[in-house]
């Protein structure tokens, strides 16, 4: 089931973190963290481009998601996502948007 809430792989820019839409936000901020922390060595460093999918996520709580991977050595570089809110919220803290079509 953990997989299913976050997804971590590898890619030729860094790291793509898909985040479960429709799991709690507060589920997918700690899952993401035990993840990021039982391998921290390895994910230290890494550009991170997080996948929300359908999930609107406002400008407070990407910015927390924000500074949790910047704590543990991590920059978020791109935000991908079907919602306007979560668009409008990157843009607003100056992250990289790509938009997902359906």
């Amino acid at each position: 089931m953990r997989d299913e809430i976050v997804s971590i792989k590898g890619v030729k820019d860094g790291l793509l973190i898909a985040l479960d839409p429709t799991e709690e936000w507060r589920t997918v901020n700690q899952e993401l963290a035990s993840r990021i922390d039982e391998k921290l060595d390895f994910f230290k460093g890494a550009r991170v481009t997080v996948n929300f999918g359908e999930r609107p996520v406002p400008k407070y709580d990407l910015s927390g998601l924000k500074a949790l991977l910047e704590r543990r050595g991590l920059t978020l570089v791109v935000v991908q996502s079907e919602s306007e809110t979560t668009i409008s919220s990157a843009h607003s803290l100056d992250l990289r948007v790509s938009t997902i079509r359906k």
